[in-house]
Order: structure tokens, then sequence, then C-alpha cells
């Protein structure tokens, strides 16, 4: 069980869900706005989408993340299930 109470195969299921019913307007948005861009710079998440609108209209493609994706002294790891830092010795 997560804090919030729900199963975690249940919330992973529930995000399939909405990623499969959302993927569509995922696409036509990074289409919309990338049109008329000398480069494109995507968050890691939208990189397969972003990445094929930049090839697809010949611009540069620049793929980064918008918090570190490694553990720091200073953040969390993002993926790490507790959220608060609990000092430089324990975010590494």
């Amino acid at each position: 069980m997560m804090a919030s109470g729900k199963n975690v195969l249940q919330t992973m299921r529930e995000g399939q869900h909405m990623m499969k019913d959302n993927l569509p307007l995922l696409v036509e948005d990074v289409w919309q706005a990338s049109q008329d861009t000398d480069c494109l710079i995507s968050h890691v998440g939208l990189s397969a989408v972003a990445q094929t609108a930049a090839e697809a209209q010949q611009i540069p493609f620049i793929c980064g993340t918008l918090q570190p994706f490694a553990p720091t002294r200073s953040f969390v790891h993002p993926l790490w299930p507790i959220r608060t830092s609990l000092g430089g010795s324990y975010n590494r």
C-alpha cells in the first residue's frame, strides 16, 4: 500500500489507462507546439513523441530533465519513494 492508501499496481494500471486515453492529445499538442520552431526542447518524459516530431520537421532536438535524475547530496532522487530530504549523507 502506498501512503495514499492505494495499491501500487492499481495506481500503475490507472496511469496506463490515463496515458492510453491521452496519448493522441499529447502527440497533437507536441506537433502543434513544434510548428515554425528552430529547435525542439523536451523533457525526457516526452522524448519519444518530441524526437519524432523534430525528425519529421528536420529540426534539432534537445532532451533534458527539469530536476536532477541522479541522486545528489542536495536533492532526493525523483523515483525514491520518500519525498522528504534525509540530508546529504542519505540523499546519495
